[in-house]
């Protein structure tokens, strides 16, 4: 083989990541994986129905599934900017209110009835739907909620 087509196929095989890519390429490239994967599943624990195709496909293109319900849609979505905002934000953010608080308002996007409750504590008690299971009243975040009486 000569040293021109050698050359010509070492130029064909090589791959866009031999290539000189911006720094935290490869990184986001992970991330953007990451993204769909921990969405889906993240939804699904809250009894999302979106196939992993269909939220590839949300999070990739903007393709809302056919015939897709509009809020699991929006928690997907709601899912994916959290995820974000945590692997964004790692070097600055901590386990504190303000991180509570933002990932409560990001996850709550669009999808509470009451759209100023979204990144606010809450003043009623909370149930989870589909199980028998009732949260104790005493650790509702309502105004007289005090930590020194529990």
């Amino acid at each position: 083989m000569s040293a021109e087509e050698r050359s010509r196929l070492a130029a064909v095989a090589r791959r866009p990541a031999d290539a000189v890519q911006p720094a935290g390429t490869y990184a986001r490239t992970i991330l953007n994986r990451l993204l769909i994967d921990l969405s889906w599943n993240s939804s699904r624990l809250e009894g999302n129905t979106y196939s992993l195709l269909d939220t590839k496909r949300l999070i990739a293109f903007g393709q809302q599934a056919e015939g897709g319900d509009q809020a699991e849609a929006q928690m997907i979505l709601n899912h994916k900017d959290a995820i974000e905002f945590l692997a964004e934000n790692a070097d600055e953010i901590g386990f504190n209110r303000y991180t509570v608080l933002n990932l409560h308002g990001i996850l709550a996007n669009n999808l509470l009835a009451d759209p100023t409750a979204a990144g606010r504590l809450r003043y009623i008690g909370v149930g989870i739907g589909g199980s028998v299971y009732h949260p104790p009243e005493r650790w509702c975040t309502c105004p007289t909620f005090s930590p020194s009486t529990t």
